[in-house]
């Protein structure tokens, strides 16, 4: 379970990419943000209620994706 790094792992392995290859989007700060970017692994918080604005990176919609 999240923030277990094994998940992450598992899920890049299944993948066939290298953690610096892979970029992981989630709403949660601590499991989705903080526990990918531990790994080397770039990750982006996805923000729609705009709770933490501080923080980067940062986006408020799926849309700024593109």
């Amino acid at each position: 379970r999240k923030p277990d790094a094994k998940i992450y792992k598992k899920c890049l392995q299944k993948l066939g990419i290298k953690k610096e290859e892979a970029i992981f989007i989630g709403d949660d700060l601590k499991k989705d943000v903080l526990a990918p970017q531990n790994l080397g692994m770039k990750s982006i918080l996805f923000d729609p209620k705009k709770q933490q604005k501080n923080f980067r990176p940062r986006i408020e919609n799926l849309k700024e994706l593109l």
